[in-house]
């Protein structure tokens, strides 16, 4: 589902005079009177608002959007609305994860099975664990709709499981928010067995000293200190805000190599969540998201993402199209598919664990569209980041230019104004922002360059 369809949707009907009233209603209805929610709370207030607050008239806010259609739409967007109105909440539990693709949910409540379509979430889950999720259909597969999704790390008891099963109450937000704050001010967190999987999992300290071991101990099995170790990781995060506080993983998992074991980036995945939630960040004013947790009930940590995708799988196709129409001798297409590879990953805020080669195959391309301004540049790029690279000395000696000539022009442009052909260039523009986190790709073990019949 594209993003901003819901966020849309909430935006038109807080703010429509028409409605005033009844959003006053809504929000008695779901808080009470006199009480300040936090962050988290909010985000259950919106999404109940949307799925299942009633209008006057008894609709809900989707459905009377439906009967409405106040912004003329089609029926296909009809469709998608009536479809959300239809969207099931629950709490489920995680039977397999698919990372990039989707995950296949229990629902806790009478043990029905689905297949979700879902991203981001896929590198925050393990088996096991527990989702409380809204899953609607959209087009031909279902997804999580709603607010942020709460993954909880913790197996289900036997417990729970029976509480859930036999309890013929239909789980809704506003029973999430009742149960959460029943646990928070109970002083015997056994009340309910979901108020207290809940609470622990809500309140759960992760040791700093511990998980920077952890971490430390990861990057060394994934051969990946040789690009960045643990204190420039941590300058990562320390300087990362609200909005790209999910580029230090994204920047991390695109230098993996694509043939890693599935258990060693879950593994990683799982001691790089914990990192980001003990590491101070200066957005913060020195304090990490698990401290502003603990100091302010208000806050809600930041460790969740609409969409991450990282390293390749953003720009696959990509990246296999251009280097088809390199063999195929159609250059400049090929260097307008390679723009766009880098447009992706400065999207997705990642990168690859060879991107130089990249930067040398956009440079052949210009060559051979007689670009030579372009071509230096991306070449520059590619001998900056690892001066080694086999392929780019080749090319530099082909070209005639020395490749200590090649990196000087490069540095020489992070103090003064470059070419506007150079300064546009979607590569270029990637470089600028690769070049701040300091990995050190010359490190990278070379796997031998393929040869093709392509020559200068």
């Amino acid at each position: 589902m594209e993003s901003g369809i819901i966020s849309n949707l909430i935006d038109y009907y807080r703010d429509h005079p028409r409605y005033s009233k009844e959003n006053l209603w809504a929000w008695r209805e779901f808080f009470g009177g006199g009480y300040r929610p936090t962050d988290l709370e909010m985000g259950w207030f919106v999404e109940w608002y949307l799925f299942e607050f009633r209008l006057k008239n008894g609709n809900s806010v989707l459905e009377e959007h439906v009967q409405n259609n106040p912004w003329r739409e089609s029926e296909q967007m009809l469709n998608l609305y009536r479809n959300l109105a239809d969207a099931k909440f629950g709490l489920y539990e995680v039977l397999r994860v698919d990372l990039g693709e989707g995950l296949r949910l229990r629902n806790v409540q009478n043990a029905e099975e689905v297949e979700v379509k879902e991203c981001s979430a896929t590198y925050q889950t393990k088996d096991g664990m527990l989702v409380l999720a809204r899953i609607a259909q959209v087009g031909d597969h279902n997804e999580i709709v709603g607010s942020d999704t709460p993954m909880l790390d913790t197996r289900i008891g036997s417990g729970l499981r029976d509480y859930l099963r036999q309890t013929t109450d239909t789980l809704t937000m506003r029973n999430i928010l009742q149960m959460s704050q029943d646990a928070a001010s109970s002083s015997e967190l056994g009340e309910s067995a979901l108020n207290e999987t809940l609470y622990n999992e809500m309140s759960r300290a992760i040791d700093p000293a511990k998980t920077k071991n952890n971490f430390t101990v990861a990057l060394r099995d994934l051969e990946l200190e040789r690009l960045v170790d643990v204190g420039k990781v941590q300058e990562w995060i320390e300087r990362s805000t609200f909005e790209d506080s999910f580029t230090p993983l994204a920047m991390l998992l695109g230098l993996v190599s694509s043939d890693i074991e599935l258990k060693k980036l879950n593994r990683l995945i799982e001691v790089m969540n914990d990192f980001m939630n003990v590491t101070p960040r200066e957005s913060l004013g020195g304090k990490s998201p698990q401290e502003m947790v603990q100091s302010n009930p208000d806050h809600q940590s930041d460790i969740m993402t609409d969409q991450m995708l990282f390293g390749i799988n953003c720009c696959g196709d990509e990246m296999d199209e251009a280097f088809g129409y390199m063999q195929n001798r159609q250059f400049r297409k090929s260097a307008r598919v390679y723009c766009k590879v880098f447009e992706q990953l400065l999207k997705h805020r990642t990168t690859l664990y060879e991107i130089y080669r990249l930067y040398a195959n956009k440079a052949t391309a210009h060559y051979y569209c007689g670009e030579h301004t372009l071509g230096d540049a991306m070449l520059g790029i590619a001998l900056q980041l690892n001066p080694k690279y086999d392929f780019a000395l080749d090319l530099a000696v082909k070209v005639n230019i020395s490749p200590d000539e090649l990196q000087a022009n490069i540095v020489r442009y992070s103090s003064r104004k470059p070419p506007k052909s150079i300064e546009r260039d979607a590569g270029y523009r990637y470089y600028k922002y690769l070049r701040k986190f300091g990995i050190n790709f010359s490190t990278t073990k070379l796997t031998k360059t393929p040869r093709t019949n392509i020559v200068l």
